[in-house]
């Protein structure tokens, strides 16, 4: 369940980085002229099965969160008078149409000018087309104006007028970059008129914009948040730490204590000892108790004292754990989340309601209709003389060993054995604020060790230097 939580937070995290993205990108094009602001479009991804799929009815569909399109905002930006007579600006839903080598593209921008062979091009040298394709003009034409139709005349007559286009279905267009759009079914402009001397600005708002990045910045950090804390409730349920164990390595005796110092029998009182330097002996568990959550769930049970549940593992092999997040079989077999039965063997038949477990460990139910309680079977637990003995499997579960003694097997509550708490689970005995500690004296020990190295490797590049 907790995994299925992760999983649908880090769609919303990844949906949110790239909502980041098109505000940058629109905050980075706020004096582009002719830049056409981008939102992102997010929408419900529905997935029909569950990853972990211990729901109580069968069909448990999950909704993911994803980005589904950037929706262009087409609305006009500001229109700046520049007097500049090769300047125009677009007053309503039409495009610029410009020739580049891939063929005919569309653009909002009107900062044109003409090229050395008196062609009127965009700021990327592209013609700009009018109905009989690009617009030239001669060294000797002055007086150019373009009408608010979109008409061209200098001094030379009437030079035919630009090509203006709409598209039915404006979203349908691809940025290229260059201010320039793709694709689409251009028509001819009916909703458009043309302002000569004046160029239209971005209509990126800044001030939404910033707003909307703060928005976008504080739902990825609650997101990352809920993730942290799906995390912290995640923590292994009846996890036993681990601590290193470290012992010295052999030591070269250059001088032996107690050996004779001179002919006339005196003794050295100590010795000159090189040493070898350190291995990693042992990773002995701290079998201490962990924190007793309540949970509510029928079948979570923790041991509140000594010993172990007994798991019987598909090979034949028993094993022992400290957790007691146990669930029902598909046959009302009582087993851990992993689908291993507990030993001895508990059945709680289909049509048993209320599940108590005592202290003891004694399993009993109200089956179909009758008043009484009936008996279901008897938990057991496993103590251990030396329980650091015990040999790790993973998934919360060890073996014994002959270091750890064979099971001394007995009832909940009774001869040095545990108690049984149901609807709790034992949660982890690790200490954070113990092992962030550790962690940081670890990380200084490294950094000592390899500043050891270092002044090592630079003494003997001294010795190589010598003449």
């Amino acid at each position: 369940m907790i995994e299925n939580a992760q999983l649908i937070g880090l769609s919303r995290q990844i949906a949110l980085q790239r909502q980041m993205d098109v505000v940058a990108n629109n905050m980075a094009n706020i004096n582009t002229t002719g830049f056409k602001a981008e939102n992102l479009l997010f929408e419900e991804y529905e997935m029909p099965v569950a990853r972990d799929k211990d729901f109580k009815t069968s069909d448990q569909p999950l909704a993911y969160v994803q980005d589904w399109a950037t929706i262009h905002d087409l609305s006009g930006g500001p229109m700046v008078q520049t007097g500049n007579q090769f300047d125009v600006a677009l007053n309503g839903d039409g495009f610029f149409a410009i020739q580049t080598a891939a063929g005919e593209r569309w653009s909002k921008s009107g900062a044109f000018q003409l090229d050395a062979g008196g062609t009127l091009v965009d700021l990327n040298g592209n013609p700009v087309l009018g109905q009989g394709g690009p617009i030239k003009f001669g060294p000797e034409e002055t007086g150019i104006m373009i009408g608010k139709d979109g008409s061209i005349s200098s001094s030379a007559g009437a030079k035919g007028s630009l090509r203006l286009v709409e598209f039915a279905d404006p979203q349908s267009l691809t940025r290229e970059g260059n201010n320039l759009f793709a694709g689409g079914t251009p028509i001819a402009a009916t909703n458009t008129g043309v302002m000569q001397g004046f160029i239209e600005k971005s209509n990126v708002s800044g001030v939404t914009e910033m707003a909307e990045m703060i928005r976008v910045q504080r739902a990825y950090e609650s997101a990352t948040s809920l993730a942290q804390r799906q995390d912290d409730l995640r923590r292994t349920t009846g996890y036993k730490r681990a601590r290193a164990e470290f012992e010295d390595l052999l030591y070269q005796q250059v001088t032996r204590a107690g050996s004779q110092s001179s002919a006339q029998g005196s003794v050295v009182p100590a010795g000159l000892e090189i040493g070898s330097g350190v291995r990693t002996v042992s990773t002995p568990r701290i079998m201490s108790q962990g924190t007793v959550n309540m949970t509510e769930g029928e079948l979570d049970l923790a041991i509140r004292g000594d010993g172990f549940f007994m798991v019987q593992m598909p090979d034949g092999r028993t094993a022992y754990t400290r957790d007691g997040s146990f669930e029902r079989s598909p046959d009302g077999e009582m087993v851990t989340s992993n689908g291993y039965t507990i030993d001895p063997g508990i059945t709680i038949p289909g049509d048993a309601t209320s599940v108590a477990i005592s202290q003891d460990g004694m399993v009993s139910a109200y089956v179909g209709t009758d008043s009484t309680p009936t008996q279901l079977g008897q938990l057991q637990l496993a103590r251990f003389v030396n329980k650091s003995g015990l040999e790790s499997l993973g998934d919360n579960l060890f073996i014994d060993t002959p270091a750890s003694g064979p099971a001394q097997v007995g009832v909940p509550n009774a001869e040095g054995t545990g108690n049984l708490l149901q609807g709790y689970l034992e949660m982890s005995n690790v200490n954070s604020v113990t092992e962030i500690a550790d962690l940081i004296a670890a990380q200084r020990a490294y950094e000592m060790n390899a500043r050891v190295i270092s002044g090592a490797d630079e003494m003997m590049q001294s010795t190589t230097q010598l003449r």
